[in-house]
């Protein structure tokens, strides 16, 4: 699935991917074989490493997700994961937690889109 929105002269797309055990095993297969070369390659590009072990999804079903810039004649490419956050895990953070007040806002990603709704942290 595809998810566009531009702003101003710039143009996003984002794309979801999740694990594929077959091409996970395949790449780090070939990762071992090559001495750690290919890793190496993989860092540098993180697009390649992504379409190497992932498959394509909906937004929905994605554990990462691929953004793609545009900008005048530019391309640019972000891998991001994409993780829940809840009230469940801003109290298990809750001693990394800096600040004074006692409510905060939580996001979580529900059906695909994220929502933002007032949670206690402490």
């Amino acid at each position: 699935m595809r998810s566009t929105r531009g702003h101003g002269r710039k143009l996003r797309e984002i794309y979801g991917y999740r694990r594929s055990k077959l091409k996970t095993g395949i790449t780090w297969f070939f990762i071992v074989v090559s001495a750690g070369f290919l890793r190496l390659v993989f860092h540098w590009v993180p697009v390649w490493m992504l379409k190497a072990t992932h498959s394509q999804c909906s937004l929905e079903h994605a554990t990462k997700v691929l953004i793609v810039e545009y900008f005048k004649k530019y391309k640019r490419n972000f891998v991001k994961n994409i993780s829940e956050i809840n009230a469940h895990n801003i109290r298990a953070r809750k001693g990394r937690q800096v600040g004074g007040s006692s409510h905060r806002d939580v996001t979580a990603w529900t059906g695909g889109v994220m929502t933002s709704r007032p949670g206690p942290v402490g």
